[in-house]
């Protein structure tokens, strides 16, 4: 059936319970992640789900730093509204959502796959209300290993995709088919030098956080420099964000 026909079948099936949260294998969820979303969700029934922040840790399990994604409304400091433009896509081991609203917006779809956790996303946030608990309540694992490594230049295509759709939903067309649109997704010359690029120093900006992850802070290094040569604009968007200094967890129990 394929990750996303699996997954779809087991939660379509669950039928006695309400609510499903998300957990790949290998991240690690905070003790009060579940209390502190389920808590939203029970307080706030208008919301099809929420998500929330993450701290970063290599193989070892060892926190190197995490991301802090600012809300632009001064009011809100703990919990805000998901807006695409402004967080992308949220690691989907930070999920929770409402079963039947899962059903409602279609599930996950294969094709899509290694993005149908940010396909669902962009689905949700236009069909109903999604929140953000801004503070890091997941441990999510950086390793070379990882899925996203193997599978990074049809991620790059698929998420493209997926965000066109959201585009497209948002003025109100319909979705073109995914293999009607990579016939017309076909850049050339300087335009398809340039998303070359652009996807090579992700992949590096990637590589690099995996490297310094397993303590191999030189070679890290080194790929950061090439992330930041052919991609110069993302690298420093991400490093930004990028917080150091060790997360407070006081009220997690870790």
């Amino acid at each position: 059936m394929g990750l996303c026909g699996s997954l779809n079948k087991a939660i379509i099936e669950r039928r006695d319970s309400e609510f499903v949260a998300r957990l790949d294998q290998d991240d690690i969820s905070f003790p009060s992640r579940l209390e502190e979303q389920m808590n939203f969700m029970l307080q706030n029934p208008s919301y099809a789900c929420v998500l929330s922040n993450i701290s970063r840790i290599g193989i070892d399990g060892k926190e190197f730093g995490y991301y802090q994604k600012t809300s632009n409304n001064a009011s809100s400091d703990e919990i805000d509204d998901y807006d695409s433009k402004r967080y992308g896509c949220i690691v989907h081991s930070t999920i929770l959502f409402r079963r039947k609203k899962f059903i409602e917006a279609g599930g996950y779809r294969q094709e899509l796959y290694p993005v149908d956790d940010y396909d669902l996303l962009l689905r949700f946030s236009s069909l109903f209300s999604v929140a953000v608990i801004k503070k890091p309540l997941v441990k999510y694992r950086i390793h070379g290993k990882a899925g996203t490594f193997n599978s990074f230049w049809k991620m790059q295509t698929n998420t493209r995709y997926v965000e066109e759709m959201d585009e497209r939903r948002k003025n109100g067309e319909s979705e073109i088919p995914l293999a009607q649109w990579l016939e017309l997704d076909k850049p050339l010359g300087v335009q398809q030098f340039q998303r070359y690029l652009d996807g090579t120093g992700q992949l590096f900006f990637r590589q690099a956080g995996s490297l310094i992850g397993e303590g191999k802070k030189l070679q890290g290094g080194l790929y950061l420099v090439g992330a930041f040569r052919c991609n110069s604009r993302f690298t420093t968007k991400r490093l930004l964000a990028l917080r150091t200094s060790k997360v407070k967890h006081s009220t997690h129990g870790a």
